[in-house]
């Protein structure tokens, strides 16, 4: 099953087809959704209480769980994990993006989602290493 078709039977992609037809908030390209500017999404971040952002990040990483082809080493699928505070899965995803990474001899963003990674662990139940 495709990545849209999850997000649609959850109903997510059908909210942001709605809210972008309303406000022309995003740039649309196939199954992907970006903010048109970034002033518009911390706008809207400093409105939304924290519950409902984690809530939406939650959805998010449950389509994500259900998806049988994930992209292996997607940052933005462990910034969602991270946002919706599934820490562990955060760690794992960033693990896997700095893989990827330095991979492709990517050395800065590889850094960076281990970096990512560590702060993930910190804030996790992982005790080996708190």
């Amino acid at each position: 099953m495709q990545k849209y078709e999850l997000l649609k039977s959850d109903g997510l992609v059908d909210l942001l087809e709605e809210v972008n037809s309303t406000h022309g908030i995003f740039d649309v390209n196939g199954d992907n959704f970006r903010w048109r500017h970034v002033a518009l999404f911390e706008a809207l971040q400093s409105i939304i209480i924290s519950n409902e952002r984690t809530e939406i990040h939650e959805r998010i990483c449950d389509s994500f769980d259900r998806m049988s082809e994930m992209s292996v080493g997607d940052v933005q699928h462990a910034k969602h994990y991270s946002m919706a505070g599934k820490w562990n899965e955060a760690c794992d995803k960033y693990m896997e993006s700095g893989i990827v990474a330095s991979h492709s001899f990517n050395f800065v963003d590889a850094v960076a989602c281990y970096e990512e990674a560590k702060k993930c662990l910190v804030q996790s139940a992982r005790p080996s290493l708190k």
